[in-house]
């Protein structure tokens, strides 16, 4: 059996068939974990201590498996197969879940809500209305009586 995250390829060796497994950076199903660095950039698991995996999403499109586009090799992150970082992830999927139920519990509570807590525009308008006539009527006034002095 193959283990998650990884490929078989042919490689033309007598062993395993001319197969050899590897692991494949570039799976759409890999997310960063948690990790420590111990010098050099070596990246080390948080949660069983071994030494963390690479992570190259830019090679995640179906364009890199054509040979004359660039391929983008930036390791974007590092993760691991343990217990651990798999919880950490589904930990990271869980919260997501509840953020979006959330804020569609959110959006009915306010649909719920929305004819009683209706804004009177009209009303607003027309005290706003009436403030800046008052405005405009006192600036006039101040106008004059600036223009009286002189």
């Amino acid at each position: 059996m193959i283990p998650r995250y990884h490929e078989r390829n042919y490689v033309g060796c007598k062993e395993n068939d001319g197969y050899t497994i590897h692991w494949n950076s570039a799976d759409p199903d890999l997310e960063p974990t948690e990790t420590f660095s111990l010098g050099y950039g070596n990246k080390f698991c948080v949660y069983c201590c071994s030494q963390s995996y690479p992570i190259q999403a830019g090679l995640r499109s179906g364009a890199y498996r054509d040979y004359n586009s660039e391929r983008d090799y930036t390791i974007t992150g590092y993760t691991c197969t343990c217990e651990g970082a798999e919880s950490e992830k589904l930990l990271r999927q869980e919260l997501e879940e509840l953020k979006v139920k959330q804020q569609s519990e959110e959006l009915e509570l306010k649909n719920k809500y929305s004819k009683l807590l209706k804004h009177n525009k009209r009303k607003h308008l027309e005290m706003k209305h009436a403030y800046e006539m008052k405005e405009l009527e006192r600036e006039e006034k101040w106008y004059e009586e600036s223009r009286s002095i002189r």
